[in-house]
């Protein structure tokens, strides 16, 4: 008899445990029926489930059998020891696991935001019960969300400069994704609106009496209600210092034209004050009349004037009243936002210490982090502002947490000002950056406009590798992965991860009467925890066989969703070269839903595109020049067709099953066949519950097109700008 193999040892062994734990139950069952012994214990519950090597590659039936595969993020059960904050264990620091991102393991230590008015806690909480006992937010409630945006703007007192993606912005698909082109920057205009224009903003505080400025909120903002309008009025103009500053200076503007009023923001650590306790204002500490002495390095001055000089003025980035004039609904008691001086916790900062750019006010702490510089810091960085006060905890209410569509604009804002001030620092630092290194003329050759005008090459402002998302940096991972594969072999699979807003994690954290769409901060966190755990099980646990090299990037879709490109190359002994292994790694077919309900369920759910085309759906995202870009419907083949240099035609049978999908041209719903199907697996569909897109890379000339895909950076647009300059700024 020849020996028993390893694979065949471990299911004897596995068998004989099984027969073993069987005998004993019985055993126990038998001597339950005296009444003096114990009731015996249930039947041994499966083991809990452990992924495999080669595991996706198997009968789902087969694996299901060791235990539920399904992956359970859980929910936050660490409290942050230095903030409070709420956090998942496995988001912590790699070295410490006690510390968290939500107070930069314990560096930034910030003052909570000051009381926040009833009127407004009601209008972002309040709830209501349905007909069938569940609960809801209220009618007013709603409807102030709906239009938050539209209410913040009536009382803000600066405008957002910057370009709307307003497709997205009116978008009635997908979730609600608030997305912007180019530079973003606060404005703020004169008090005096021009002749024939509609006063807005700062300019509807010149008028002195309460009806006069809630008619023009009114007239200027379509759908808000007037009685939610007049009551934030009351409160704001209660509680907001700069809304009384304004107000108390109106009547000396109206009466002098050419009165010019500042608003003087003073850096405390000038004055041997701790800038986390005197950060607070009242309506005596931000106002001053000028004339104004000596200037400092510091102090931006917001200057008042009721008459145009024909520009707007821009509040500077860096500046402590850059987020509370621009978002009076978070901050109602006027509390400062980030500014460069506020000190780490156990520092104390003072004008010698300073590293600020005197010119533009660039914080060379954000800046020394994007270049990858090891300096020590000593101040909170813009990020690490935002990742406290956007961190959840218990007992403590957080209105930007419960702000909806204002928190997408508000994450978007602090983000374009960090971006800003890593873009600032790579611009003023050319000489650190060593950028006269960088040979001229391959750069020109390599960049978008080729050599069409040789006139157009002068002096460059170089923005480096380091900084992620660069053109450099993106060229750098292409040229790195191409050099990955031609060492261990081109990649075997091509696969695509995309969030599911309807996971049980995110669901479970929500509070009455939110969506997902609410609390993007929950989403990403859920998100980045499958996707570790589906690369552990990709790499580590090689469910599709050893991966010996892989990739991936991560990006937001266009409907606001986060997903996941992810190249992986397998081992000689595990690759994929007949049709047979095909059909064991994709499928493109709809499941037997008396076989498999929670498998077709999925399927259905996540992984049938469309419908799109001009029957069904013209003005879908996937249609360009009228056809479908993805080539969808596919054509029927009765078997999967494996041809070299090509991609494989997976699948697809005429098997008569079809399932319903709601169609924009037609009233009813249309069926769908195998032909609409995107090809996945079926262990990882149950595994992760959601969109995970597996195709097979067969073809060698796909291979540059994967990597150029997944490294493509983000989405442009051309334009032409006619102007005659020596200078190319890539920064811009």
């Amino acid at each position: 008899m020849p020996p028993l193999r390893d694979s065949q040892r471990r299911c004897s062994k596995a068998h004989a445990s099984a027969a073993y734990a069987r005998k004993k139950w019985l055993r126990q069952h038998r001597a339950a029926a005296s009444p003096t012994r114990p009731r015996p214990r249930p039947w041994p519950a499966l083991p809990k489930y452990t992924p495999r090597r080669r595991d996706a590659r198997k009968p789902i039936a087969q694996v299901e059998k060791r235990g539920d595969i399904r992956h359970d993020a859980g929910l936050p059960s660490k409290t942050c020891r230095n903030c409070g904050a709420r956090n998942y264990a496995c988001l912590s620091y790699t070295k410490d696991p006690e510390r968290f991102w939500c107070c930069d393991g314990g560096s930034t230590v910030l003052p909570p935001l000051g009381d926040y008015p009833e009127l407004l806690k009601a209008l972002l909480t309040e709830t209501s019960l349905t007909n069938s006992g569940g609960v809801k937010r209220s009618s007013r409630s709603e409807a102030f969300h709906s239009m938050i945006r539209q209410y913040n703007n009536a009382f803000a007192f600066t405008s957002l400069g910057v370009s709307f993606d307003e497709r997205m912005l009116r978008a009635t698909e997908g979730v609600y994704t608030f997305r912007i082109h180019g530079a973003l920057y606060h404005r703020m205009g004169p008090l005096e609106a021009a002749p024939g224009e509609r006063p807005g903003w700062a300019q509807l505080y010149l008028y002195d009496s309460r009806d006069e400025r809630l008619n023009l909120r009114i007239d200027c903002y379509d759908g808000l209600d007037p009685n939610i309008l007049g009551d934030l009025q009351d409160v704001l103009e209660h509680c907001n210092p700069y809304m009384q500053f304004y107000i108390n200076n109106s009547q000396r503007l109206r009466n002098d034209s050419n009165l010019t009023i500042s608003l003087r923001i003073i850096d405390p650590a000038e004055h041997g004050k701790d800038p986390r306790r005197y950060n607070r204002p009242t309506t005596n500490e931000v106002a001053a009349i000028i004339p104004i002495g000596g200037a400092s390095t510091y102090v931006r001055d917001i200057t008042l004037k009721r008459r145009s000089d024909g520009q707007f003025q821009t509040i500077l980035h860096t500046s402590s009243k850059y987020l509370p004039l621009m978002y009076p609904l978070l901050f109602p008691n006027g509390e400062d936002g980030w500014f460069p001086n506020i000190p780490m916790a156990g520092q104390n900062v003072w004008p010698s210490q300073r590293v600020l750019s005197q010119s533009s006010g660039v914080e060379l702490d954000d800046a020394n982090e994007a270049s990858g510089a090891s300096q020590a810091r000593f101040r909170v960085t813009r990020p690490a502002w935002h990742w406290f006060y956007l961190a959840d905890r218990p007992g403590q209410f957080n209105a930007i947490l419960h702000a909806g569509r204002l928190l997408h604009q508000f994450v978007v804002d602090g983000w374009a000002s960090s971006e800003e001030n890593m873009l600032s620092w790579c611009k003023q630092n050319q000489a650190e950056l060593r950028a006269d290194l960088y040979c001229g003329l391959a750069d020109a050759l390599s960049s978008d406009n080729g050599l069409q005008d040789a006139a157009q090459f002068g002096k460059r402002v170089i923005l480096p590798s380091s900084y992620i998302g660069s053109p450099r940096h993106m060229q750098q991972e292409y040229q790195d992965s191409l050099a990955v594969a031609r060492r261990y072999s081109p990649p075997d699979i091509f696969l695509t991860f995309t969030c599911n807003p309807k996971w049980k994690e995110i669901l479970a954290q929500l509070r009455p009467g939110e969506t997902p769409n609410d609390r993007p901060d929950i989403v990403v966190k859920v998100f980045k925890i499958k996707l570790d755990a589906l690369l552990d099980d990709l790499t580590k646990r090689c469910i599709m066989g050893k991966v010996v090299s892989w990739c991936y990037v991560v990006e937001f879709q266009k409907r606001g969703l986060p997903h996941a490109h992810i190249l992986l190359t397998l081992d000689a002994a595990d690759k994929i070269y007949s049709a047979r292994h095909v059909d064991a790694t994709c499928c493109a077919e709809i499941p037997d839903r008396d076989a498999d309900p929670e498998l077709y369920n999925i399927v259905v759910n996540n992984m049938i595109h469309g419908p799109c085309g001009e029957q069904y759906n013209p003005n879908a995202p996937c249609m360009q020049d009228g056809k479908c870009s993805k080539r969808f419907p596919k054509s029927f083949c009765e078997e999967t067709i494996r041809e070299e240099g090509k991609y494989p035609m997976y699948c697809r049978r005429d098997n008569k099953r079809e399932v319903l999908k709601p169609c924009k041209r037609q009233d009813a719903p249309v069926p769908l066949n195998n032909c609409w199907v995107v090809p996945y697996n079926a262990y990882l569909l149950k595994r992760y519950n959601a969109h995970i897109n597996v195709e097979l890379s067969g073809s060698i000339k796909a291979i540059k097109y994967l990597y150029k895909y997944i490294y493509k950076g983000p989405d442009k647009a051309m334009t032409e700008v006619s102007i005659n300059t020596d200078t190319i700024n890539e920064v811009r």
